[in-house]
């Protein structure tokens, strides 16, 4: 019985179905990243620790189906959610 290795990819992650909606505040973070904030600034202003907000935003990335904030601002004006 031969075994073969799984294949691996390095190109973008295949679209996946939402698991549930982000929330108003969640592209408000968006939106900022998209302003350029960092995630700093965005800490800064909401008043909320930073590793919460990268915290959040790692999470944000699942719920999107992307790998990082460059992707989630795109996956944004895709969805019209941001300006």
């Amino acid at each position: 019985m031969s075994r073969q290795s799984p294949r691996l990819s390095l190109g973008p992650k295949p679209p996946k179905e939402i698991k549930s909606e982000l929330l108003k505040d969640d592209w408000d973070m968006v939106q900022a990243l998209a302003d350029g904030w960092t995630t700093k600034q965005i800490a800064d202003n909401l008043r909320l620790s930073y590793g919460y907000i990268k915290t959040r935003m790692h999470s944000i990335y699942d719920l999107a189906g992307v790998y990082n904030a460059a992707s989630l601002v795109a996956y944004g004006f895709r969805q019209g959610k941001i300006k």
